[in-house]
C-alpha cells in the first residue's frame, strides 16, 4: 500500500503529464537530497502557519518579501539546508517532477512512473522558471512525500522508488535489467 501523504492538492485522478517547459536547468545544478527537500517542505509549512504562503505580498519583487522571510527563517532554523541558492534548484525539480524528462537522479521511465502516482491537479500545477525569486506560488510547492505500509519515506523518493517500483526481468539476450513497474495497489494522497 503506497501513500503519497502531502501535496499541493488532494484532488484529482492521478498524475499524467503536466505543461511542457523548455529545459532551464540552473548553472551549478546538484539534485537535492531527501534532507533538502524535507528542509523545503519544512519552509513551507513555517510559511502557511505565519500566514505568509501564498501572500500577494511575496510577488512584489521590488520589496523583496521571499527574501525577507528566508532570512527570517534561516537565523530561526540554523540547522535548516534551505537557503537562497537552493530556490533555482527547487524551481527546476519541480519541473521536472511534473514535465521534465526525469527528476533528481531517476531514470525517465522511473519519472514517467512516479508522475502517475501524483494527482493530476499537482501535476498541472504552474512552476516559477528558476531564477524567479520567491513568489506566492512556488510558496505552495511542497516535495511529495511518500509512506508504504508501513514504512515512512518522506521525501526519500528516489528510496521508495528502488524498493517499490523495480523489479529484476531478463531481455531477450539473458541479461538481467531493471524494469519499473507501477505499483497496483496504488492510493491516492492522504489528507
Amino acid at each position: 500500500m503506497m501513500r503519497i501523504i502531502k501535496l499541493y492538492s488532494p484532488e484529482g485522478d492521478g498524475g499524467g503529464e503536466g505543461p511542457k517547459k523548455k529545459d532551464t536547468k540552473p548553472k551549478g545544478y546538484k539534485p537535492t537530497t531527501a534532507v533538502q527537500r524535507k528542509d523545503w517542505n519544512n519552509f513551507l509549512d513555517a510559511m502557511q502557519k505565519d500566514g505568509v504562503a501564498g501572500s500577494k505580498d511575496l510577488d512584489k519583487t521590488d520589496q523583496n518579501a521571499g527574501a525577507s522571510y528566508l532570512e527570517k527563517y534561516r537565523k530561526e532554523n540554523p540547522n535548516t539546508t534551505v537557503n537562497a541558492d537552493m530556490i533555482q534548484n527547487v524551481q527546476y525539480e519541480h519541473q521536472q517532477l511534473r514535465s521534465g524528462e526525469s527528476f533528481a537522479g531517476m531514470s525517465p521511465e522511473q519519472t514517467r512512473i512516479l508522475r502517475k502516482q501524483l494527482s493530476s491537479d499537482y501535476v498541472k500545477r504552474e512552476t516559477s522558471e528558476p531564477g524567479t525569486p520567491l513568489n506566492s506560488g512556488m510558496s505552495r510547492q511542497y516535495y511529495p512525500e511518500f509512506k508504504k505500509g508501513d514504512k515512512n519515506y518522506g521525501t526519500d523518493v528516489e528510496s521508495y522508488m528502488k524498493d517499490f517500483s523495480t523489479l529484476p526481468v531478463s531481455d531477450s539476450t539473458g541479461k538481467t535489467k531493471e524494469v519499473v513497474k507501477e505499483d497496483p495497489k496504488k492510493e491516492g494522497p492522504e489528507s
